[in-house]
């Protein structure tokens, strides 16, 4: 048996305790037996229910945040918040929220009440009050009233709540957790001799965890279940033999599943085959189906010799998936290879100890004396209210981390997803509605530049275009702005308005909106428009961003302050010479710039996994800016077809539709920052780790695999059967030892990258606590994957700007070199000729009537006016290397064409010409000068001295 099958067995082997049931002080009370009873258990049901009303009231509290200044809350408000919160806490029903919102309404009723009495009670008693201050009196009741925070409770209006069918199928749903709850825990209250609790008393306790008071339970129900063992499968109905075997296959999958590897619906069923074929319970599915299928007992009647074999069928897989709902079926989804080997635990765990690592030694972040765990706000907290793992850095500076990433887009709207918010009614006849779009490629990217705190800094339009952006591309055009004084009959006309009218016209929500700006402490930073001929970023957008935000001292540099820093992915333009030199105050020569003041702190993330710790990428801003861009583009599609016209998107509607997506995502405070907390970067809780994608590659033991969350009801089911029932299934089976042997080299995969992270980890701080100028020598392409495998997570590390100098000096070197051997042909060119045209010159003024010029002088003569012909008015290059009659006449006619063209001029000698003639080209580059390397942590290196000794 391999290692995988032998941890799946060890997992199934797991036993667990009778979980004590639940007594509290609110049961009835009743005669009691004289002896001795544990109580043990009600401390433990205290917290367990203090917990749960914590959680509550934190729910209630975000509820309450959402209510305006009469009371009400906004549509689908209190289901989208339920449905969030439900993802983690699995005992939360929507019946609960109700419940407190109920209670809450009827608190302020009565306190409404008794305010409204005591008012009373005060008029009465004075004798001197007339029917005249009854206005008053109200005023007076409304300001008490108010000032104790007490509201007249909501009117409601419409259907009765829970009278909806949605909501019927939920109280129904919920109504059978609640007794599948009370039936588990009254099954293990049968089996303890010692424990005397009535069933009416634990249905009393659970109903009021759950908040479901009024909910009707009966007694014989928990009991027929209990009896005939069917805790999870209210349907008495006929129990065949496989059922047997369900919850092992079921926990088998779910095992596959958590290490990647998948099983197809066709191969659970040959699975299922294998486990019962040659065993006992092979033969008794066999004289079930004789005894109890009706198409079974059909063709052992009608066809001779008929035996049913020991299988099952689609049928089975098709209950078997219902029955038991933590499995289900869905298509695989394609990734790149290096996304699924780079977005493990190891690798990103390195990440976060790297990246915290240069905020530690940059000085926006401490090291907390103790971990803690803490939410979203960056508060202390339990652990069952926190967010990612333990906290063991604090950041001093969020506002002084920028990220920033690219978002492509495109005005062809046939690659658009469907607007699921734009949903139509059309006939149902099989009608599928349609909509034309527009077609035109229309090609540009978007860069938002974000603090870690929240706040949007910077907003970054790049164009796809060869020339510059005009005046209305750069500005945008909005149709249905009004227009501002005159010269709108002038721009009808094709005219020019005055620049005055220009200016008036100019701004948000105007005629010529212009790309949206963002105010950062107290500074109103004007977005930037760019023209690309790609369309992409380039290394000098990059530094022109930078130089905006420095040319305007937004993040003004100060003693005692880190400087700014930047957290983005490894896209080649973070890599290139012109930005790592303006970063580090580095001149064109790589010399230090003593009168530059422009430093940035650059950190860079792990490659290829971006999806998971990037914050431009998280569904609150990147999904949120791509659909309202989406819905931007669909206004525009649908104000032309009110006008009649072609749908088109063009360059100039690019900044309203960016303005208006911008709007919505990037520049919600409340967005940011939860993108910011859910990728483990303030408060630095590492949260990526804890996705169920990259916990199925955490390596906790050989044996044990962790997902932190309770058993499901197939696993209980197994504890519950017992390991003798392992022993009844067939475990030889191909298709069975192929799925565990798939996953225990997985396993072995994630194990062994690990091992070599931790080691390679280990190797790199012992060198540099060794000798803290020691080089690292980078070899092969200059990709971030490159620096990661050789520990280096910053564009600012020394080791990378000495490599990076050394790589540019050499493509300079060979690029000088290539430029230095055109300007010798094309000197030749022009020097051949030049004279030869002196010697066609003189045999015309000797000879004027009677002169020739030879196919050579021709050739020549040729490639001396090629220099000086404009490329677009050149023939094909061919034409000069022809021979014969055939190419002696098409050069006479092409000479013919361009003798009396201008004479070229000679080439420009390039810059330091005389180096290559003096034999640059075996010169042999010096390396650059030494620069310190970042240095890692005191604390990091002296672990690492310890778990080496």
């Amino acid at each position: 048996m391999n290692s995988a099958n032998s941890l799946f067995h060890q997992t199934l082997l797991l036993t667990r305790q009778s979980i004590p049931p639940i007594l509290t002080d609110s049961m009835p009370k009743r005669k009691r037996k004289k002896k001795t009873v544990s109580t043990a258990h009600l401390d433990g049901d205290r917290k367990a229910k203090a917990k749960v009303e914590h959680q509550l009231q934190r729910i209630m509290k975000s509820i309450d945040r959402e209510e305006d200044s009469k009371g009400k809350l906004p549509h689908g408000c209190i289901r989208r918040i339920y449905e969030e919160e439900r993802r983690t806490l699995e005992w939360l029903s929507i019946h609960q929220i109700y419940g407190h919102r109920r209670r809450k309404a009827e608190k302020i009723k009565e306190e409404a009440e008794r305010a409204e009495e005591e008012n009373n009670g005060t008029e009465e008693e004075n004798n001197g009050t007339s029917d005249d201050d009854d206005d008053s009196n109200d005023e007076r009741i409304e300001s008490t009233a108010t000032a104790i925070g007490v509201q007249p409770p909501p009117i409601h209006i419409g259907r009765k709540k829970g009278s909806t069918k949605w909501a019927k199928e939920d109280a129904a749903k919920q109504k059978q957790l609640l007794i599948e709850d009370i039936s588990s825990w009254w099954r293990n209250i049968k089996r303890d001799p010692a424990d005397e609790t009535q069933l009416y008393e634990l249905m009393a306790v659970r109903k009021t965890l759950a908040d479901m008071e009024d909910v009707d339970i009966k007694e014989p129900t928990i009991i027929s279940r209990v009896r005939r063992n069917s805790i999870f499968n209210a349907k008495p109905g006929l129990k065949s033999p496989i059922a047997e075997l369900e919850p092992t296959l079921c926990c088998m999958l779910a095992f596959g599943a958590r290490m990647g590897e998948y099983v197809s619906q066709g191969r659970c069923i040959q699975i299922a085959n294998e486990l019962i074929k040659g065993r006992e319970i092979g033969a008794q599915l066999v004289q079930w189906l004789l005894k109890y299928n009706p198409a079974t007992k059909l063709k052992v009647k009608y066809i001779p010799g008929f035996k049913p074999k020991e299988e099952v069928g689609w049928g089975w897989f098709c209950g078997f998936r219902n029955r038991y709902k933590e499995i289900t079926s869905r298509y695989v989804s394609n990734v790149k290879h290096y996304r699924s080997t780079w977005s493990t635990h190891a690798m990103l765990l390195d990440m976060y100890m790297m990246v915290y690592s240069l905020f530690l030694k940059w000085g926006h972040a401490i090291k907390l004396p103790e971990p803690q765990w803490q939410d979203m706000e960056g508060n202390e907290t339990t652990e069952e209210m926190a967010t990612g793992c333990k906290v063991d850095y604090k950041l001093l500076y969020p506002n002084r981390i920028l990220t920033m990433d690219e978002t492509g887009d495109n005005g062809n709207q046939s690659d658009d997803k469907i607007n699921r918010a734009n949903k139509v009614i059309c006939e149902a006849n099989g009608m599928s509605p349609t909509q034309g779009a527009s077609c035109t490629d229309t090609r540009w990217t978007t860069q938002a530049y974000t603090t870690l705190g929240g706040e949007a800094v910077l907003f970054v339009i790049i164009i796809k275009k060869n020339s510059p952006l005009d005046f209305n591309e750069h500005n945008g055009y909005e149709i249905d702005a009004e227009w501002i004084g005159g010269g709108e009959d002038a721009c009808i006309k094709g005219e020019m308005p005055t620049q005055e009218q220009m200016q008036r016209n100019m701004g948000i929500e105007r005629r010529f909106p212009g790309p949206i700006s963002c105010v950062f402490n107290g500074i109103t930073i004007p977005s930037l428009m760019f023209a690309s001929k790609g369309g992409g970023v380039t290394e000098d957008i990059l530094v022109a961003a930078l130089e905006h935000l420095d040319n305007l001292n937004v993040f003004p540099r100060e003693e005692g302050v880190p400087n700014p820093s930047l957290l983005v992915d490894g896209h080649g333009s973070r890599l290139q010479p012109k930005f790592v030199q303006y970063i580090n105050n580095l001149k064109k020569d790589w010399t230090e710039d003593d009168t530059a003041n422009h430093r940035w702190d650059v950190a860079l993330g792990l490659p290829n996994s971006t999806h998971h710790w990037q914050v431009a990428d998280s569904s609150e801003l990147n999904q949120t800016f791509k659909a309202a861009c989406r819905q931007a583009k669909d206004a525009l599609r649908n104000q032309h077809a009110l006008n009649c016209r072609t749908p088109e998107i063009k360059r100039f509607h690019v900044v309203p539709i960016c303005n208006y997506a911008f709007v919505r995502s990037f520049l919600k405070q409340k967005n940011v920052k939860k993108a910011v907390a859910m990728r483990g970067w303030h408060p630095m809780n590492m949260n990526c780790l804890t996705g169920i994608d990259v916990q199925r590659t955490k390596v906790i033991d050989e044996a044990t695999y962790n997902r932190g969350k309770p058993p499901t009801p197939a696993e209980l089911a197994v504890m519950e059967q017992g390991p003798q029932v392992i022993e009844k299934f067939n475990w030889t089976g191909n298709i069975t030892n192929q799925l565990f042997d798939h996953c225990g080299k997985t396993a072995q995969r994630y194990k062994a990258q690990d091992e070599e992270v931790k080691a390679r980890r280990a190797k790199q701080k012992m060198k540099m606590l060794v000798d803290s100028d020691a080089m690292i020598l980078l070899v092969g392409k200059m990709t971030s994957g490159t620096l990661y495998h050789h520990g280096i997570a910053s564009v600012n590390d020394a080791n990378f700007i000495r490599h990076l100098r050394a790589k540019k000096e050499s493509e300079d070197k060979v690029e000088f070199i290539k430029e230095c051997k055109k300007y010798i042909t094309e000197k030749t060119k022009w020097d051949t000729g030049e004279r030869t045209m002196s010697v066609f010159l003189k045999k015309k003024e000797k000879k004027p009537g009677s002169w020739t010029l030879t196919h050579k002088e021709l050739q020549d003569l040729l490639k001396w006016k090629w220099m000086s012909v404009p490329p677009n008015e050149r023939p094909k290059a061919s034409i000069l290397t022809k021979t014969g009659d055939e190419g002696k006449k098409l050069k006479m006619d092409l000479w013919a064409e361009w003798q009396h063209r201008k004479d070229p001029f000679p080439p420009l000698i390039p810059e330091d010409f005389e180096l290559y003639e003096d034999g640059v080209d075996v010169e042999e580059v010096l390396p650059a000068a030494d620069l310190t390397p970042t240095p890692f942590p005191v604390d990091d290196v002296k672990v690492v001295i310890k778990d080496l000794s």
